[in-house]
């Protein structure tokens, strides 16, 4: 029997749209209008679905029962929709969820299953059939207690989605009803929407915030990296009278910049995952040293290594970047010939402005590694695109 902390939590994540009803599939469409509902449940073949509960927190939640596998169909994809480019922030949508719990998805490649059908391909593709800007269809079944999601299609509208800062947002927000989640009642979370809130913007919704790492955590549980090593996720925030990028994982520096302590700073969405800076010093794990550019040199910005070598190289030939800390965190090493990362590791890219006012920017996503080199930035690292250091998946 769940327990009433059980049912409190079910109802405190909006699990309505994956509660309880064996072989149904429920239908959620992200971004509808305030005030209309987002829900549509579907009976499929299979037992007799139960009444529409008048309390969803006494239903059965629904889960993947393993790696989430997702195909992109570009069809109908708007002219400024680069597939690589969309493959690469969908991707990166699901990754934010993968930091947060133990959920992991892969991409599987391009496919022509049409996005909506029940064609056990799950797939994220466009259509101005739908009336919003993006919406998510699952299926799940089972009995007895276990219920499963079986397909979840995301559906892009061409005429909605107009680039890729709002395809970001929406990608996050969308990749949350994949995984399980409904919309959320705290309206903080990317999760917010009808009927329980209101929709957040779509930058907004780049970030994952405590509600929605709670939800996927309340679903799958907390991730831990192979080893049990215990994790924390990099957050970029971007200064634009600067034109530089800052990352930290530190809690207390993330908090004073989103209150506005540190003025002009603004989180940019993207985040990335890294072990703690106190995990144990061996061959697969390096600690990431960090330097602060002196303001009375023209610099004022930070520098990261994963390079013991680069570490102590800028230490000691470079007087104008003042030592930090050795290990303001940890990663993995990249190969120093291929730049190849380790299994189960993304890569980190790093890219720098070619200025006096020298400033980097580290991304694990190879498209903006891409659009800071377009913009004039130098990628540094390891191989080619060049890499300097690994993430935990």
């Amino acid at each position: 029997m769940r327990s009433a902390q059980d049912a409190r939590t079910l109802l405190r994540y909006g699990l309505a749209a994956m509660l309880g009803l064996p072989g149904v599939a429920a239908f959620a469409q992200a971004m509808a209008p305030a005030g209309v509902s987002d829900v549509e449940v579907i009976p499929l073949p299979g037992p007799v679905p139960l009444p529409e509960p008048k309390y969803l927190t006494y239903q059965p939640v629904s889960r993947w029962p393993g790696t989430v596998q997702w195909f992109y169909n570009p069809a109908g994809a708007p002219a400024w929709a680069d597939p690589a480019a969309v493959v690469a922030i969908v991707h990166g949508a699901f990754a934010k969820w993968s930091a947060a719990c133990d959920v992991t998805a892969v991409y599987g490649g391009t496919s022509s299953a049409t996005p909506n059908d029940l064609d056990g391909v799950s797939v994220v593709g466009w259509s101005g059939s739908i009336a919003n800007p993006a919406a998510t269809r699952y299926w799940y079944t089972g009995s007895g207690g276990t219920y499963t999601i079986v397909e979840a299609d995301i559906v892009l509208h061409p005429g909605q989605v107009s680039d890729f800062t709002i395809l970001d947002g929406m990608a996050t927000h969308e990749a949350g009803h994949v995984i399980g989640l409904n919309h959320s009642d705290v309206q903080a979370a990317v999760m917010a929407g009808a009927p329980y809130t209101a929709y957040n913007t779509a930058v907004y919704q780049q970030t994952l915030r405590a509600d929605d790492v709670a939800g996927c955590q309340f679903l799958y549980g907390a991730r831990v990296p192979a080893g049990g090593l215990p994790t924390q996720t990099v957050v970029e925030f971007y200064h634009a009278e600067f034109d530089h990028y800052f990352i930290t994982a530190n809690a207390s520096e993330i908090a004073k910049l989103d209150s506005g302590f540190f003025k002009g700073w603004a989180r940019t969405g993207q985040t990335f995952t890294v072990l703690a800076p106190d995990v144990p010093r061996n061959g697969s794990v390096t600690p990431v040293c960090r330097f602060y550019g002196d303001p009375a040199a023209g610099l004022d910005s930070h520098f990261y290594s994963a390079s013991p070598t680069e570490c102590a190289q800028v230490r000691d030939r470079f007087k104008d970047w003042i030592w930090e800390s050795d290990a303001v965190f940890a990663v993995y090493p990249a190969d120093g010939a291929t730049g190849r990362c380790p299994a189960s590791t993304v890569p980190v890219y790093r890219t720098w402005n070619h200025r006096r006012d020298s400033n980097h920017r580290y991304t694990t996503r190879a498209d903006v590694q891409a659009a800071m080199v377009a913009k004039g930035y130098i990628a540094e690292g390891y191989g080619d695109p060049p890499v300097v250091m690994c993430a935990p998946q």
